[in-house]
């Protein structure tokens, strides 16, 4: 069993994570993507939007997001790290654009965390949101 879980790691490590695991820079430029799932309480979700990682550990995206039967614009920063298992922890703010139609039009935030796999050569990237209670997937590419 213990090289069965070897071969699992080694191969896993050789087809995703980033090219030098040590540095930030390793995952830097602008991606598009898309994700879906659930916010909670059955509350489905999806996005689209860009990203930007400037090779500091800084991130900034824009998105538009789809959910409980509206659109909703937002902006986000945050940071990044490289994990020491060659994935990477992105944790951003968002503020949403309020609706000029809504009721109301207050400035809303939310916190969003995700763990971020790489392809070999980094174009293209998968993640998944951290946060407890909540089951969304992303899609990025370079």
């Amino acid at each position: 069993m213990k090289s069965l879980t070897l071969f699992a790691s080694l191969l896993f490590g050789a087809t995703f994570g980033f090219a030098d695991p040590t540095t930030l820079a390793s995952l830097k430029g602008v991606y598009v993507f898309t994700e879906r799932g659930d916010v909670g309480n059955g509350q489905a979700v999806a996005g689209l939007g860009m990203m930007t990682l400037d090779g500091n550990g800084n991130v900034t995206c824009s998105e538009t997001i789809q959910t409980e039967g509206s659109n909703k614009t937002t902006t986000c920063s945050g940071t990044y790290v490289i994990n020491i298992d060659g994935s990477a922890t992105v944790k951003l703010m968002h503020t949403i654009t309020p609706d000029p139609d809504a009721a109301t039009t207050d400035d809303q935030t939310f916190s969003a965390s995700y763990k971020i796999l790489a392809t070999a050569n980094g174009s293209q990237l998968k993640g998944i949101r951290t946060d407890n209670g909540i089951s969304v997937i992303a899609d990025f590419t370079k």
